[in-house]
């Protein structure tokens, strides 16, 4: 499904796929949960079929957001944009005045994965802020020891994991220029390149994964260069780590400067910066004492009053106890 919506090139098109993934979405898991006893479920944000099957089988259901951006309310992406009415009578709900986008949204539980101070855009009466919500899955052990290996500053450069055609060209371009700055480093790096096609040759202090659970690693690391993604951003901001980031396409560029803004880190987008521009970006970023480094871990320090998973967990529970 994923694929399928990235082939599509206007907006016009995404709506289109992402309207048929919802219908299908909602039609399949009506009927399997219709088959199990679930209390509560936790649903994506911008999974409408899903949202719509739980409300059908009276199933309680949270939300969980996508992004900061996704609370604007002059949004206007294919997310608000899916036509609802037909889909809703096939699952004999009736008509709703909301957009799509507010239908996946819980009328219960909204679970933000951020804290109140990134707040752009009033939040919901039913949200609750929950900071990080990831943790580690996968065991990394080969490469936490590969980065323990030396005394020296070390780098997790994060790019997208689904690109389209037309992006991959721009990430293997900027991937190029990436390793050619970390190569002229005293560092070591991770790069997670999605499968992107990377330079022949790669220097000794650079190690390149298709993927890494950066849950799994994100202690280690001081510095992380990224594409704006939520999910990266979350667990930088939790480990109090700086952050160069990248924007290609969707919410990426408003998540940069909402970090940028709140002292995180520093953005620019990919075409902008020559190899010489990055190396320089790094350096200064892994610098002991830099003021993005002590903003960063004073806005951990926030995060982890949140309760992160652990309080999305309770209210999780608590949301299926009143039930």
């Amino acid at each position: 499904a994923t694929e399928q919506f990235l082939r599509e090139k206007t907006p016009e098109g995404q709506v289109r796929a992402a309207s048929a993934f919802a219908q299908k979405v909602a039609v399949d898991l009506k009927r399997k949960l219709s088959l199990h006893n679930f209390d509560v479920a936790v649903i994506d944000q911008l999974n409408l079929g899903a949202a719509l099957a739980a409300t059908s089988n009276g199933l309680a259901w949270a939300s969980l957001a996508i992004s900061p951006h996704m609370l604007d309310p002059n949004f206007r992406d294919w997310p608000n944009r899916i036509p609802t009415e037909e889909l809703r009578r096939t699952l004999g709900l009736q008509q709703s005045g909301e957009t799509s986008l507010a239908q996946g949204i819980s009328p219960r539980l909204f679970l933000l994965p951020w804290i109140s101070k990134l707040d752009r855009w009033p939040a919901p009466g039913q949200a609750r802020h929950v900071g990080n919500v990831y943790g580690p899955m996968e065991d990394a052990s080969s490469i936490r020891n590969w980065l323990r290996g030396q005394d020296c500053p070390r780098i997790l450069v994060s790019i997208s994991t689904s690109p389209d055609s037309g992006l991959r060209e721009r990430l293997r371009d900027f991937l190029g220029r990436m390793i050619d700055a970390l190569g002229r480093l005293d560092i070591r790096a991770v790069i997670t390149s999605g499968g992107a096609e990377l330079p022949a040759r790669v220097p000794s202090n650079i190690r390149v994964e298709p993927f890494v659970d950066h849950s799994a690693i994100i202690d280690l690391v001081d510095v992380t260069v990224n594409h704006g993604g939520w999910g990266t951003i979350s667990r930088a901001i939790d480990a109090g780590i700086p952050m160069l980031i990248v924007p290609f396409e969707r919410d990426q560029p408003f998540n940069a400067t909402l970090c940028a803004a709140a002292g995180l880190g520093m953005y620019s987008f990919p075409d902008e910066l020559s190899a010489s521009e990055l190396a320089e970006a790094v350096s200064f970023l892994a610098q002991r004492g830099n003021p993005f480094s002590k903003r960063a871990r004073r806005m951990s320090r926030l995060w982890h009053e949140t309760g992160s998973a652990h309080r999305m967990s309770e209210l999780i529970v608590e949301l299926g106890e009143l039930q």
